[in-house]
């Protein structure tokens, strides 16, 4: 997709792979009606320090490094363990 065609909801558009199948959609709704309520998960504050950290990477006047499994289990979504794993 061209970036001139870019819209925040374009995703939106793309079809869903591999998607879990949910036996009780009223369980699901419930579920996914609690998580809405939740606070955002990264503030604007910590958006405009990433962008302005990555214009330094960009001017080569740092460098970025990137880590993660990218297969965290719920089970793994506790601020101590998310800490451990920022400490490198």
């Amino acid at each position: 997709m061209p970036l001139s065609n870019w819209t925040p909801s374009g995703w939106l558009e793309k079809p869903a792979a591999q998607q879990p199948v949910y036996p009780d959609p009223v369980a699901l709704e419930a579920v996914l009606a609690r998580v809405r309520e939740y606070p955002p998960l990264v503030v604007v504050g910590e958006i405009d320090n990433l962008k302005r950290r990555i214009a330094e990477a960009g001017r080569g006047e740092s460098f970025i490094l990137q880590a993660g499994s990218c297969a965290e289990r719920f089970a793994e979504c506790r601020a101590t363990i998310i800490a451990n794993q920022l400490e490198i």
